[in-house]
């Protein structure tokens, strides 16, 4: 089972930004929360019912 990395380190945000940046091709953007969404959890739980 893999373990779930909950803090996102500065650096790791600036990373994850830029590249939201650079995909978006400058458009605007904002960032709400970084924490994990309990429908990600959610969704996996589904697709292995399956």
């Amino acid at each position: 089972m893999s373990k779930i990395k909950t803090d996102v380190s500065p650096e790791e945000l600036a990373a994850i930004t830029a590249a939201l940046h650079q995909y978006l091709k400058g458009k605007a953007f904002r960032i709400i929360s970084v924490k994990p969404s309990p429908w990600k959890y959610y969704g996996r739980i589904m697709s292995m019912r399956r």
